[in-house]
């Protein structure tokens, strides 16, 4: 099983990209063929190649006396067609061979390093989404790149930094130059998709939500990463952009040290025939990248990977899929009908917009609960600075249990709730304890009452926190909380209606995403997030299920192809449009 609980079929491996140690016969006025069809000869096919792969063919064949790699990839929509020749390496490199699945989330970026020599994953990384810059959610970018002069631009540059970053880490943890990366698969949802590729979004903010294109995608890194050639050309200044942490270009050249330091089999002569390679086969050359296909504007490729990496497709079972992001989709069927719908849930869960709302980083409270006292959990044993999305679903749902926020989600000072909890209650202008209770038990006059204002609830006080200040919940956090469970409780709801099933009816719901696979479902059917009449053992956190689906994808030809024909074949409902929504929506926001 792999760490996110999904198991990867390594029986199934058949990667796009192969490498192929051969051993040419040199020329001689006997025997005058080509190089190029030298090489056709000795891996058994017919070969299409770059032309800067092209150029370097004559000087690395004779530098390496014969003795080459071929790095082959296969068009994961035309697998019977010819591989590309994406590079040719002097000596036998075949066991420096690696590939890379990028999960593009609105608001983190994770990414898996594969060593496809002998089957292992190596390496597991993410970082935060350098667009959220620009916009916590999806609308927010499409705005700005509709809505600003090379806004689109930045957008690109944000995120190839962000990937940028995120290759440099996986290759350092693994102990490899960052040109051994031969491939990467890429999901996220349409939006993401459109912004890597720069692509216009104009009609994708816009309804009908019509994406520019729907397959799955595959084009060099040289020629994404063109958007560097643009800045220039466009006069834009690099300088007005976010910087994030890693500033590195993303077509940085392959210098000889680094790739003779992984050639050390080979002999003095052939080491040197490095060296001289052209820089054809690094991260902004040949490498291909391949995007998963997406299913329409708001549902995108992290989908495709979720519903591949479950098997939804191919189960007999009804199962529910809900991937808890930014934009949350769900996907509900068997594989006789799949139905998919995404819902504007915002990046509360996530951490953003929220008060002290934080990523699931050390320092983050991850978990609340109140047994006989008051208790919660912090990542990493220190001094609470922040909560994360599951610290934020445990303590609503105590709230609610306890009648401390009522049914509308107003947090109140409830006289029969415990003394303990009580004390956490004080008003957000940071009036007193006392005063705050006593106006709000109508001690004082109604008018007095009323300028207390909204309550909010001490996570944790201020000689406990690590920066000294009352950590608090307020009503604003709840009610971004309550605009994302509304969305997602009326979606599950729905979805169940149009594919005509029952809450009985559902087999499994898998919980996806990173909050997915830390969140107490007893707590999240406790406020509404999950329906109640499912009993909780049929819930199964599959964790980031997208990022698995990239690497299935990532490792297999079929597993390309059959995300295809999900894409193809889910039925896609627009939640905002169903005659149901408003009054499902309303009704999913109580507690």
């Amino acid at each position: 099983l792999d760490r996110e609980g999904i198991r990867l079929k390594t029986e199934e491996w058949e990667p796009a990209v192969q490498k192929v140690y051969i051993e040419l016969d040199m020329p001689t006025l006997s025997d005058v063929k080509a190089d190029f069809q030298r090489i056709e000869s000795a891996v058994g096919s017919s070969l299409i190649a770059p032309i800067d792969v092209m150029r370097s063919i004559p000087s690395v064949i004779r530098a390496a006396r014969g003795k080459v790699t071929a790095v082959l990839w296969w068009d994961g929509l035309n697998p019977s067609g010819s591989p590309e020749l994406l590079a040719l390496e002097p000596g036998d490199t075949s066991r420096y061979f690696y590939a890379a699945a990028i999960d593009i989330g609105t608001t983190t970026i994770a990414g898996y390093l594969w060593n496809l020599a002998d089957r292992t994953k190596v390496a597991v990384h993410s970082c935060s989404n350098p667009q959220a810059a620009f916009g916590a959610d999806v609308l927010s970018r499409l705005t700005y790149a509709a809505q600003n002069e090379g806004g689109d631009v930045r957008l690109q540059e944000a995120v190839l930094r962000g990937i940028d970053e995120v290759l440099q880490e996986l290759a350092g943890k693994a102990g490899v130059p960052v040109q051994n990366i031969y491939e990467i698969v890429l999901v996220g949802n349409t939006c993401m998709q459109h912004l890597f590729f720069r692509f216009d979004t104009r009609q994708l903010g816009l309804s009908p939500y019509i994406p520019a294109y729907q397959r799955l995608l595959s084009f060099p890194l040289k020629e994404i990463s063109d958007h560097r050639r643009t800045i220039r050309d466009e006069g834009l200044n690099r300088g007005d952009m976010p910087q994030p942490h890693y500033t590195g270009e993303l077509a940085r050249p392959a210098q000889p040290d680094e790739y003779v330091s992984k050639a050390d089999h080979l002999a003095p002569r052939e080491q040197q025939a490095i060296a001289a390679q052209p820089d054809n086969f690094i991260r902004g050359g040949n490498a291909p990248c391949t995007f998963l296909p997406v299913i329409a504007g708001f549902v995108g490729a992290d989908t495709v990977g979720c519903i591949l990496a479950t098997g939804m497709d191919r189960r007999e079972d009804v199962t529910l899929m809900i991937d808890l992001g930014t934009n949350a989709e769900m996907v509900i069927g068997s594989k006789e009908r799949l139905i998919a719908c995404s819902a504007a849930a915002g990046p509360a869960f996530e951490g953003a917009r929220i008060e002290r709302g934080m990523r699931a980083t050390p320092g983050a409270i991850d978990g609340v609960w109140f047994k006989e006292r008051y208790a919660y959990h912090v990542i990493g044993g220190e001094r609470p600075i922040g909560i994360c999305g599951s610290g934020l679903v445990d303590v609503i749902a105590m709230l609610a249990e306890y009648g401390i926020i009522d049914e509308k989600g107003l947090i109140r000072d409830n006289p029969h709730a415990p003394e303990e909890l009580r004390r956490r209650v004080r008003p957000q202008d940071r009036m007193s304890y006392e005063q705050a209770r006593a106006k709000s038990q109508g001690v004082e006059s109604e008018t007095a009452k009323s300028q207390v204002g909204p309550f909010a609830f001490v996570l944790a006080r201020a000689d406990e926190t690590g920066d000294g200040r009352d950590l608090v919940l307020t009503q604003k956090d709840i009610r971004e909380v309550q605009l994302a469970k509304g969305a997602i409780s009326c979606g599950i709801r729905i979805l169940m209606k149009e594919l005509g099933v029952t809450p009985g009816d559902i087999s499994k719901i898998f919980l996806a995403g990173a909050f997915g696979n830390y969140i107490d479902p007893r707590s999240a059917q406790r406020i509404a997030i999950l329906p109640a009449e499912i009993p909780l053992d049929r819930v199964v956190p599959v964790g980031n299920a997208a990022g698995v689906g990239a690497q299935m994808a990532l490792i297999s030809k079929a597993a390309r192809r059959r995300a295809d024909e999900i894409a193809s074949r889910v039925e896609h409902l627009e939640l905002a449009l169903h005659p149901d929504f408003l009054e499902g929506f309303t009704r999913g926001m109580y507690f």
